[in-house]
């Protein structure tokens, strides 16, 4: 809410809004307009007011205010636009990932027509990373192919809202949900899109939904929920097939990448005769300073047969130059590194090195032990780089992170 001298922020709870202590402007100024988005690139929301500026300081009209991760906005900072801002958008618009202003300004009686318009480019410079995490196994329902238990991983209240559910492919039994949350996102997460493979258990599941992102609340436990028959065309009794959802633009309009900035996980139910194969969230990051790798340079493909404890799994690395030197990267987890292309953070180690074959592929065959070093659930976080010894170029997959499952 704007007011004279600065704007007062108002906190939800059961009952209303808990009014914050306002924060001030400029001494003189008097705010026209206000918007918010991630300036910063750190996660948080950010504020910014445009004013009529005080005599004290008449060339700023334009103030940034930056979150501090707690909801406080304890300094900011003052640009100037055109005469007069009366409204302000925020928006990427020079494509670089980064939010950019522009402002409308009027002058009363004294229009100036090259200043009715002004454009502030944030020239915060950025990479992306992207990254894959990847829960069940693409695998057509085959419960019985593999000699191991395809586990979901919902976190507690999650499992318990649940309880009793069904574990990926799952049993053929009606009335039983699914759950599962990825855990360990990275920040600054500016792209997420979740793909889902489903089929009926034999039961009627035209009632099932979908929900997302568990937050406990009074009027339902989940931010976003929506009937599968919304996402997927149903033929006969059956809903069945694959579904993609831009997780910056679901149905209904929610924006659900502040969520998962903040959260640092995703959770997905369904209830409750919809059987699961897998889940793929694919996610792009901006990385300040524009160190990392983008989209376009992840040239890379690298995929996991799955991570039975006890047994192998085989890392396959596509796409690298013929007989390049491939290494397979580690890390405790994702996100930028500061080190161009690798998009592991923190990084631990190279679990192997290999030289790529004629059609620029390498596999990696990885012995994984059993007990309490890995256990089921566990997130294993990899990343394969190429180098290209004529050049000595360097080429990079995204992050894929996968989990273990107990034979």
């Amino acid at each position: 809410m704007l007011q004279n001298s600065g704007l007062v922020i108002g906190w939800p709870n059961s009952v209303g809004f808990v009014a914050q202590p306002p924060v001030a402007l400029l001494a003189g100024a008097v705010p026209t307009a206000i918007t918010s988005g991630d300036i910063g690139l750190d996660g948080d929301l950010d504020l910014v007011v445009t004013m009529r500026p005080s005599n004290l300081q008449p060339a700023i009209n334009l103030v940034i205010w930056g979150n501090d991760g707690s909801g406080a906005f304890p300094s900011g900072n003052g640009f100037a636009t055109g005469p007069g801002p009366v409204d302000v958008a925020i928006g990427d618009v020079d494509h670089d990932h980064d939010l950019d202003l522009a402002t409308a300004n009027w002058n009363g009686d004294t229009p100036d027509p090259d200043a009715d318009l002004t454009i502030l480019r944030n020239d915060f410079a950025t990479g992306t990373c992207c990254h894959d995490f990847l829960a069940g196994v693409d695998d057509a329902f085959a419960t019985t192919v593999a000699p191991f238990s395809e586990v979901s991983c919902p976190r507690s209240p999650l499992a318990a809202w649940l309880a009793p559910r069904r574990d990926f492919d799952g049993a053929a039994l009606s009335n039983l949900g699914f759950g599962h949350t990825f855990m360990q996102l990275p920040g600054r997460i500016i792209e997420a899109t979740l793909t889902l493979e489903v089929t009926w258990d034999g039961a009627n599941n035209l009632n099932d939904r979908l929900s997302l992102a568990w937050d406990g609340g009074v009027f339902g436990p989940m931010c976003w929920t929506v009937p599968l028959s919304q996402l997927i065309d149903p033929v006969g009794n059956d809903i069945s097939g694959t579904v993609t959802l831009d997780l910056g633009s679901l149905p209904g309009g929610l924006d659900l990448r502040p969520w998962l900035n903040a959260t640092g996980m995703l959770d997905v139910a369904i209830e409750d005769d919809t059987l699961v194969d897998h889940l793929h969230l694919h996610l792009v990051t901006s990385c300040p300073g524009g160190c990392s790798c983008t989209e376009a340079e992840a040239e890379l493909g690298l995929s996991v047969t799955p991570l039975v404890l006890g047994g192998v799994a085989n890392f396959t690395i596509t796409g690298a130059p013929p007989f390049s030197i491939t290494a397979l990267l580690v890390g405790a987890g994702v996100g930028c590194s500061g080190f161009p292309g690798l998009c592991l953070n923190p990084y631990i180690d190279a679990l192997a090195v290999v030289m790529a074959d004629g059609s620029g592929t390498a596999t990696y065959p990885i012995t994984l032990p059993t007990g309490l070093l890995l256990p089921p659930c566990m997130l294993i976080h990899t990343q394969a780089v190429a180098i290209d010894p004529p050049l000595m170029g360097m080429h990079w997959s995204c992050t894929l992170s996968t989990y273990t499952y107990a034979n």
